[in-house]
């Protein structure tokens, strides 16, 4: 059995202990790669369409689809490397992280 008996129980706990406040923590940094992730996403596929639409304002099929299978070539040179400094700072709190475990944030993570 785990530290709490149930959902709601571990939800009341923390709420007692921590308050509102502690259901939030870890959510900024993921959102904010998220905005990034979909600005750098859209921001990319409408520059692309336009350079590969004869008329933007009504693209066709084809150039919407060479428009977003460029834009997911360019946004996995993106995402790739952001991805992994997510998934080290879990894999650490998770206790997994053998060669080195002391990450500080994901600026530590960078410069390894």
């Amino acid at each position: 059995m785990g530290m709490y008996r149930s959902a709601q129980g571990a939800a009341v706990q923390m709420l007692k202990e921590e308050g509102l406040r502690s259901f939030f923590h870890g959510v900024s940094t993921p959102m904010l790669g998220s905005m990034m992730r979909s600005a750098f996403t859209l921001g990319c596929f409408g520059i692309i369409q336009r350079s590969f639409s004869e008329d933007p304002a009504k693209p066709s099929l084809w150039e919407c689809a060479a428009s977003g299978s460029t834009v997911a070539m360019l946004s996995a040179f993106y995402i790739h490397p952001v991805e992994r400094v997510k998934v080290l700072l879990q894999i650490q709190r998770a206790g997994q992280v053998a060669a080195r475990s002391s990450f500080t944030g994901p600026a530590d993570v960078v410069r390894t």
